[in-house]
């Protein structure tokens, strides 16, 4: 009898796992770059908002990087926060907290930002537009039929 005509049930489901495996992998591959496809444009937003605001009004320059900052800083604890919870599979309340703490902490920046620092709100505005900006370029990215 041929060897290899002859599978047992044990070599299916062997076969099956690994197959399913590799499904997995390639989805959170895809997960990856369409986050790493994100940051990259809301870094590309900033600069854009950054080298528009330099360009065209240099008084507001320093409140639009700060809100460029923020939004980055937000953006990017967020991603550890999200990566932690699926890579644990649990959720904490330290993390809850943790998660919860960022945005007060952002409230306090903008406060004190625009309390001590006498920044232009609307040039923190527009720092902060970045995230919807990348948002929209995103979503106009994702309605392009792929090959």
């Amino acid at each position: 009898m041929d060897r290899k005509a002859v599978q047992t049930d044990t070599d299916k489901k062997l076969v099956g796992s690994e197959l399913q495996d590799e499904l997995n992998m390639l989805e959170d591959s895809d997960k990856i770059k369409h986050v790493n496809l994100f940051q990259n444009l809301l870094l590309g937003a900033s600069i854009v908002l950054i080298f528009g605001t330099a360009i065209f009004a240099l008084d507001l320059i320093l409140s639009v990087v700060l809100g460029c900052l923020i939004v980055g800083f937000n953006f990017f604890w967020t991603r550890q926060f999200v990566h932690k919870l699926l890579k644990e599979g649990k959720l904490l309340l330290l993390d809850l907290l943790f998660y919860v703490s960022k945005f007060v902490v952002s409230v306090i920046i903008i406060f004190a930002v625009l309390t001590f620092l006498d920044v232009s709100p609307g040039g923190l505005l527009i720092g902060l537009s970045n995230i919807g900006l990348a948002t929209i370029i995103l979503s106009f990215i994702r309605m392009i039929p792929s090959k």
